[in-house]
């Protein structure tokens, strides 16, 4: 009987491993909404999409917020923020200057109630000429990406800004010459802002579907793509770039790819249809789109990439995923569908895995820098840092006289619980003297200093 009891211990604790360690849910987040959901941001305590309207989540109920905003056929595509406010692009909508001009495809919500995007002045312009279909602040500026030709400007005399422009919190400007054809997608690698679409031309350099801006000039990737470049993402210190083609630097790369600073590659099999999306979660990189199945694996429009291969999400949705947005408390997934994990879920749900983090204690909407630990320290210490929205983080240690000995971190960070370690390694080229240091987290407007002691 001894090893039959032991056999049956054994797969008891198997299954109650196997069943704790890779929980997969979906849930519905909040009641629904009517129209596809393209965008998705946490803002000021509540979390808010972009569907035909702007809409915010309380409770179970999603609210939409129209006061200042006049519609015809809204189509509400990109949602970011920029000085504490809240932005919104897309089509079909305006909002007035105090002059009652028209302010077109973009707008800020400031106080309850939507208006232009500077101070209220009315010399930020009469807005887009065409639809907006991305948002992102990068250094000071927020970043407009869609299918304009013009941004700002007075109304008989608007700024010409090619698929892209800059606004610095009163005049909208361009960048160079722009590009020659629309922008989708905007993210922050190695402190250039990296930008994908459907142009093949950036400021007269050519850049086929995917170029960078490192403050005052565009570069190529590479020799790009052969399509259009639709999702973009930071996994592993690598840039990952979705969209429809074939090729990424002249190698097969079916719909998505990797570029680690200097060339392209495969990630895995690739995926057999558009990808719209990417975000990470959870350690995992996760993609959504218009996919059915993925090569090897058989997926429902979102699917996980954890560096090695492709996974499903679960039973997936019934319709095509178009935006994603981690959060601690799971990964808020927004699309064209009805069902999602095989339930019911209007267009937006939520996809939770395990993380290993005890969130009993934890307000996953707040900084925070913990002490290292252990400390005092030889030769390796952790830093444990919580991030409540996407930001471009930096993490650096200093001696008691201010001279910087070692930068940790200097990327941008999606929501989340994160660890950092800081080794004093003959090897990684860091020598220090036994005594006090200082770490400072900063991570937008929030900075953090800390103490930590060095012992030989």
């Amino acid at each position: 009987m001894k090893p039959r009891i032991t056999l049956l211990t054994l797969l008891i604790m198997l299954l109650f491993l196997t069943d704790k360690s890779n929980p997969q849910q979906w849930s519905s987040f909040g009641e629904g909404l009517d129209y596809p959901v393209n965008s998705i941001i946490y803002h000021n305590g509540s979390f808010c999409s972009a569907s035909d309207l702007v809409y915010v989540l309380s409770g179970d109920q999603w609210s939409a917020v129209v006061e200042g905003m006049y519609t015809t056929a809204p189509e509400i595509y990109a949602l970011g923020v920029y000085n504490g406010d809240l932005f919104a692009g897309g089509a079909g909508f305006f909002v007035t200057t105090p002059e009652l001009n028209w302010y077109n495809f973009i707008g800020r919500l400031h106080n309850g109630s939507w208006t232009t995007c500077g101070s209220g002045t009315g010399n930020d312009g009469i807005g887009m000429d065409d639809y907006v279909s991305y948002l992102l602040e990068y250094n000071g500026s927020l970043y407009a990406g869609g299918r304009f030709g013009t941004a700002g400007g007075d109304p008989l005399a608007p700024i010409v800004a090619p698929y892209i422009a800059r606004f610095d919190g009163t005049q909208w400007g361009p960048l160079g010459t722009g590009m020659n054809d629309r922008v989708t997608d905007m993210v922050v690698y190695n402190g250039d802002l990296v930008v994908s679409g459907y142009f093949t031309d950036a400021d007269g350099i050519n850049a086929n579907y995917i170029a960078k801006w490192n403050g005052s000039s565009w570069s190529s990737l590479g020799s790009g793509m052969d399509g259009k470049v639709t999702a973009l993402a930071v996994y592993n210190s690598e840039l990952y770039a979705g969209g429809l083609f074939e090729n990424a630097g002249g190698a097969a790369a079916k719909n998505i790819a990797k570029w680690n600073g200097s060339s392209w590659s495969p990630v895995g099999g690739g995926i057999t249809e558009q990808v719209f999306t990417l975000a990470v979660y959870n350690n995992k990189l996760y993609a959504g789109g218009a996919f059915r199945t993925l090569t090897g694996n058989a997926g429902d429009y979102i699917m996980s990439w954890d560096g090695t291969q492709w996974e499903a999400a679960g039973l997936g949705t019934d319709g095509p995923v178009i935006a994603l947005y981690p959060d601690i408390s799971g990964l808020i997934v927004g699309g064209s569908f009805s069902t999602a994990g095989g339930d019911s879920a209007d267009n937006i749900a939520k996809y939770f895995t395990a993380t290993g983090i005890d969130e009993k204690n934890s307000n996953p909407y707040e900084f925070s820098l913990s002490q290292n630990y252990p400390n005092p320290f030889n030769p390796e210490t952790k830093i444990k840092y919580t991030v409540p929205s996407t930001l471009e983080v930096s993490l650096k240690v200093y001696n008691v006289l201010g001279k910087e000995v070692a930068t940790l971190l200097n990327e941008v960070k999606q929501p989340g619980n994160y660890e950092a370690r800081f080794s004093v390694d003959k090897n990684n080229g860091i020598k220090l003297s036994s005594g006090i240091y200082l770490y400072k987290l900063t991570a937008g407007s929030f900075i953090q200093i800390r103490k930590m002691i060095f012992l030989k």
